[in-house]
């Protein structure tokens, strides 16, 4: 029908409906007694409007509503029970319509022929309420299961009810409806009569339910919508035991079968319908039929076939006792057809589950028609989800049939899974099942043993276990039998076992501590494996030779293989060692077998290795046998098939299976000589080494192997001949790669074993220089330094780290070079076939910046970098660049960024913790160079040696704060101040060098050219100057100053129209150069800083010529450019100076020691060296003028000079008294002359 009411009258009469609830309850009980039929009569009305009028409406939101008022149409109480009973009688009634007689009319169109399923379910919880309300009030106080009582709601005693056999009808046949005599005739419609044997119906609940039930026969033409028929059955189930009594006296449970069976029952013939029921898109619902006949049976006793101690206990899905199961019903239930059925549409599987526990509980025979039916099961169908955790709670149940129950399963369940054996993912399903059932429970990891053990002899178990694991060609098949036969060596590797196959990779070499510690053998993985290693030769001979396709080969041969090898690797028990030894003769066949195959990728022979390496591990008794002389052994292993290709299967497969044939190798070496002796002739011995060292990086693991079994082939003792030829043939696969430079580390790796072997004659060291290995060299030096590879790398050690290797062994051939008197220009030509070897004066430079580096390189890296610097101009400019680059990259601030950044972080913290602010504008903890104290980039020389320059900024003298009052440093810390000091003067040396290389070699340089130069010969003066005190810093200080003041006479000889510099180097040639080089002179800031340190803070330098000349000689360049303020500070801080003195002079007066005063005296004339600096400076002399008006000044230096010529008069034969008086009449003279106007 599915008509559309107007919305509009459905919505006036669910408002007259409604307004009953909104009555006040009269008080006088006539009122009262009207008011109540008025309720009674709303009710009928909504009832009639939702069954005759709604349910046939579109939509379910109309339907839920109208339900929802009826229920609030049922208070508690008297009324409300009997509006209940009138719910139930009108739902069940039998109604006339159009000459027919229609029985149960709503019940049907709400449950069974309504297609909406919320508005089913919402009539299942009408009826539903009404029911309990009923049943509340009908249900007897008295009476008590299993007391020979009446049934519950009946009138009739249980005794009364006849016996029905297991083939007398369930019920008998009623028919729907019957049409009238003629058509249009009036002809009386008659209820067909039911003839029953059931107990008479003695109340409302009960009559209720005999009338709905008589529904079961008209249920199959509408098996898609029947399911809430059984709900409502379910829910009134649930009331009580009395009710669940009741519904067993009606047979429910056979009933009920009876339909799930449909065309398979036995009373199929007795069926009003043959219609069938499901298509292939769906299927019946019977969830709630099967839970209501859970409920039933786990609510009756069952007979039981165990002897009676087992038979007091309880099943553990046991409910209640409430009845008797009669004897159809339990046939019915019982029934092989019904059980297969329920697993096959898998019809709600926890209440199947539960049911069949319940009859295997203590049964033998049902218990072996459970599991015989459902290993059919497991033959005929693909879904096994829900089968097998069936299969689990039943073999898992702890009863006295425990055993037997368990024997069958193993004998059905492997029938059914040798049957699947053409159906691979359906036999793997199973053998994982039984994996994981034989790790958990122990009875079933004997009993499937039992079955491998004996399957020769038992007929009901088929040989199996072979036929998975050898005869199987689905490798995921052979795979899910080695995972059965691991769970039954080690059940408690399960899970490991699991997650090492998800993710694990099989070249790991051993198992981990905690896997050791579950691996336990017990007797039962002594027979398991004694079994396999007894396995028929031919068999295992047939399994190797079968054919398989070019690339990645798994012959049945290898789950076998890794059975045993697993067992040998996480058993620590002898035993497995031995008998593998009684059957090596075997092994070792079949290795040979494999090995003539050729197969590639052959992951049998792959795991036969692993079988023999971990057979070899701590077995002395096992490596005798593989390193015998005359079994035939060693060449099996040496001549082991292997194909190198740049695929990824190919790669993976190498790298997860060489690791462990190498090891073996490494075994056999370490274990026997003449086993060594013959490896290092063998012709693979070479390949290995060409293509995993020489030719590849794709394999590290076998590379650390191959290197441990060149350690132990270069360690062997007694045959010099042997070993001679053996380190021949090394150098000529090393030498003579062409593909060596793609694998570095390897090649530093190698090369450092044979590199005291080249250096011998000079013959090797020329065939060293026309090979490879140094570009190699340098590769690894630039790949190792993270700033030049991009990648990181660790700590350098002097043991492991490749750059350490590299340059120990460039270090090495540099100085054989030199001691065999190569030619220089063989070095030269080396050099340029070299790519990569500025990259490689990088990475040394940077690494000699790096405190890391060990202090036992250093010298050897220093030596490297000067020699190749020397020796080849591109490594020369890349060392120069690099130096360039250290020194302005650890270029530091001046003092007026230092304090703009001071000031500008003190006003944003200014609400938060600002530190104490030190002398010259620094926070407390750092000093005016912006360095935390005892930070990396400052030395204890350093710091001590700048307290007068933070004297000078906290006393406000002149700081020449917007020129560079910091120098850059570019060393890293040193514990030993002593080492730090020599390795400094060793980087100083290759400084000194690489600038006289760049000003030798910037002819036509250009502008930019000369001001990089004059930039890197200042920042190294200022690199030398904090450890100046020192002699190594004050001779490089010295060389420094020379080079540079050699390049300024050159430019003033050339300026001066001289020709070309000759007062220098002759460097400079034309005047352009000269402008270029004064230009960049005072271009740079550094020209000012190194005059400003010299006479500020290190007056002591200035007692050397060519300091002393240099400084002069910058200042002049750049006073010019200073602005006049800067020019006023300077003198007035060397006048400062000068008043200083006049106190050093009169402590002097007590000096007894004659040569103490005399150094004394010495001291203070090299102090006094800055003011002769401003006097032979034009442009500080200038400043008298502005000084005129400082009197007080000039006659405070005037009043010291005049100290100080009283005191030399004392001691007129010391030439130190007789330098300073001249100094101090210069200074006189000077004075008077800036005095004047």
């Amino acid at each position: 029908d599915r008509l559309v009411p107007p919305p509009a009258y459905l919505a006036f009469t669910k408002r007259v409906c409604s307004l009953h609830r909104f009555l006040a309850v009269p008080e006088d009980g006539q009122a009262l007694q009207q008011g109540l039929e008025q309720g009674r009569v709303v009710l009928e009305l909504a009832t009639r409007i939702l069954m005759d009028t709604v349910i046939h409406a579109w939509g379910s939101a109309e339907v839920e509503s109208w339900v929802e008022l009826i229920q609030s149409l049922l208070p508690g109480g008297r009324d409300g029970v009997e509006r209940s009973r009138w719910l139930l009688d009108m739902f069940v009634a039998d109604v006339e319509e159009r000459g027919s007689f229609i029985s149960h009319l709503w019940l049907f169109k709400g449950l069974v022929a309504n297609r909406n399923l919320d508005a089913r379910t919402s009539i299942v919880a009408l009826l539903g309420q009404a029911a309990r309300m009923v049943a509340e009030e009908e249900r007897s106080v008295s009476w008590e299961p299993n007391q020979g009582q009446q049934v519950p709601f009946c009138f009739c005693d249980s005794s009364e009810e006849s016996d029905s056999g297991s083939d007398s009808p369930l019920t008998p046949r009623a028919p729907r409806a019957a049409a009238g005599p003629q058509a249009g005739a009036k002809a009386a419609v008659k209820r067909p009569s039911l003839t029953n044997n059931y107990p008479t119906s003695a109340t409302t609940l009960a009559r209720f339910i005999d009338k709905a039930l008589e529904l079961l026969p008209e249920l199959p033409p509408h098996w898609r919508h029947f399911g809430e028929y059984f709900q409502l059955f379910s829910i009134i189930a649930d009331f009580g035991p009395q009710e669940k009594a009741f519904f067993l006296s009606r047979r429910v449970v056979g009933r009920c079968v009876d339909v799930f069976l449909h065309e398979d029952s036995p009373f199929a013939r007795e069926h009003r319908h043959r219609i069938r029921m499901g298509d292939k898109l769906s299927s019946p619902n019977f969830t709630y039929m099967m839970d209501l006949v859970t409920k039933l049976v786990c609510s009756v006793e069952l007979e039981r076939e165990v002897e009676p101690p087992h038979q007091e206990v309880p099943a553990p899905t046991q409910l209640p006792v409430v009845g008797v199961l009669d004897n159809t019903s339990a046939n019915m239930v019982r029934h092989k057809l019904f059980i297969k059925k329920l697993l096959v549409d898998v019809v709600n599987p926890p209440k199947t589950r539960q049911l069949l526990q319940h009859l295997s509980w203590n049964h033998p025979r049902l218990s072996c028609l459970v599991l015989t039916a459902a290993c059919e099961v497991v033959e005929s169908e693909e879904e096994y989800g829900v089968l097998f955790q069936i299969l689990k709670s039943l073999i898992n149940l702890q009863d006295a049939f425990v055993e037997g129950r368990t024997d069958k399963f193993v004998v059905c369940f492997l029938k059914a899974l040798y049957n699947n054996l053409q159906y691979p993912e359906a036999c793997v399903r199973c053998l994982e099942l039984l994996a994981e059932e034989i790790s958990e429970n122990p009875l079933l990891r004997q009993m499937v043993l039992r079955a491998i053990i004996l399957q020769n002899r038992r007929r009901d178990v088929c040989r199996w276990f072979e036929a998975c694991l050898l005869r199987s060609e689905g490798e995921t098949i052979r795979l899910a039998a080695e995972q059965v036969a691991l769970a039954i060596a080690f059940p408690a590797l399960r899970s490991a076992s699991a997650q090492a196959d998800a993710g694990t990779p099989r070249g790991t070499l051993g198992g981990g501590p905690a896997v050791q510690a579950r691996a336990t053998a017990d007797q039962q993985t002594k027979t398991l494996f004694e079994h396999l290693i007894l396995m028929d030769e031919a068999l295992l001979h047939t399994a190797a030779a079968v054919d398989r396709p070019r690339g990645f080969s798994c012959s049945p041969l290898a789950s076998y293989v890794r059975c045993l090898s697993t067992m040998v690797q996480l058993s620590e028990d002898g035993w497995f060692k031995a008998q593998f030894r009684r059957h090596f003769g075997k092994f070792h066949q079949l290795l040979d077998a494999l090995n003539e195959l050729g197969h590639e990728m052959d992951v049998s022979k792959a795991e036969l290795i692993r079988l023999f390496y971990f057979c070899a591990l701590d077995s002395p008794e096992t490596l005798d046998l593989l390193t015998d002389q005359f079994s035939g052994v060693r060449e099996s292993l040496l001549g082991y098939y292997i194909i190198i290709r740049p695929h990824k299967a190919h790669i993976i497969y190498n790298r997860q299976n060489l690791p462990f044939l190498y090891n073996l190798l490494l075994l056999c070496c370490r274990h026997s000589t003449s086993f060594t002796v013959f490896l290092m002739g063998h012709r693979n011995s070479m390949w290995a080494v060409d293509n995993f060292i020489c030719s590849s990086t794709r394999y590290p693991e076998t590379l650390a192997v191959l290197l441990q079994i060149v350690d132990v082939a270069l360690a062997i003792k007694g045959h010099p001949e042997v070993l001679a030829e053996f380190k021949q043939r090394l150098l000529r696969v090393l030498l003579g790669s062409k593909a060596i430079t793609n694998c570095p580390d390897n090649a530093v790796a190698l090369f450092r074993r044979l590199v005291d072997d080249v250096l011998v004659n000079a013959e090797d060291l020329h065939e060293l220089l026309e090979s490879s290995v140094l570009e190699c060299m340098f590769i690894g030096l630039a790949q190792s330094h993270p700033t030049c590879s991009g990648t990181g790398r660790r700590a350098f050690t002097p043991q492991e780290d490749t750059i350490a290797y590299a340059i120990r062994i460039l270090h090495k051939v540099l100085q054989a070079l030199e001691a065999k008197k190569v030619e220089e220009d063989a070095l030269k030509t080396a050099l340029k076939k070299c790519k990569c070897r500025t990259l490689g004066i990088q990475a040394l430079f940077k690494a000699l910046q790096d405190p890391s580096l060990h202090r036992g390189l250093r010298p050897a890296a220093f030596d490297v970098c000067a020699r190749l610097c020397a020796v080849d101009p591109a490594c020369g400019a890349a060392g120069v660049s690099e130096l360039q680059r250290a020194y302005e990259a650890t270029k530091l601030k001046s003092l007026g960024q230092i304090r703009m950044e001071l000031a500008r972080s003190v006003i944003e913290d200014a609400n938060g913790e600002t530190g104490d602010v030190g002398r010259g504008g620094a926070k407390k903890g750092e000093d005016v160079n912006g360095k935390k104290e005892g930070a990396s980039g400052a030395t204890a020389g350093e710091s001590t040696k700048n307290d007068s320059s933070q004297d000078s900024a906290a006393s406000g003298r002149p700081t020449g704060e917007d020129v560079v009052e910091l120098w850059p440093q570019c060393r890293g810390p040193t514990e030993d101040r002593e080492a730090g000091l020599i390795l400094d003067s060793q980087w100083w040396e290759l400084c000194e060098e690489l600038c006289q290389q760049c000003v030798e070699g910037a002819e036509d340089g250009g502008p930019a050219r000369w001001q990089a130069i004059v930039r890197l010969i200042l920042s190294c003066v200022l690199d030398c100057v904090p450890d100046s005190m020192g002699d190594h810093g004050k001779s490089s200080t010295i060389r420094l100053s020379k080079i540079m003041d050699d390049l300024l006479l050159d430019c003033m000889a050339v300026k001066a129209g001289d020709g070309e510099g000759t007062k220098g180097g002759g460097v400079v040639k034309t005047e352009s150069d000269a402008d270029w080089v004064l230009e960049a002179v005072r271009g740079d800031e550094y020209s000012s800083a190194f005059p400003l340190r010299a006479i500020l803070c290190y007056k002591s330098l200035l007692g050397h010529d060519p300091i002393l000349d240099v400084v002069v000689a910058l200042l002049k360049l750049v006073v010019p450019t200073w602005e006049r303020n800067w020019i006023r500070k300077v003198v007035q801080q060397v006048f400062a100076d000068l008043l200083e003195y006049v106190e050093v002079v009169k402590g002097m007066k007590g000096v007894t020691d004659q040569q103490e005063a005399v150094s004394a005296y010495y001291d203070l004339t090299e102090e006094l060296n800055p003011f002769f600096v401003l006097q032979r400076v034009p442009g500080l002399l200038s400043m008298a003028v502005e000084l005129r008006g400082d009197n007080a000044c000039c006659d405070e230096v005037e009043q010291a000079l005049e100290v100080l010529q009283v005191h030399m008069t004392d001691e007129e034969d010391q030439d130190g008294f007789k330098r300073l008086r001249e100094l101090m009449s210069g200074m006189s003279e000077a004075m008077r002359q800036w005095k004047q106007p």
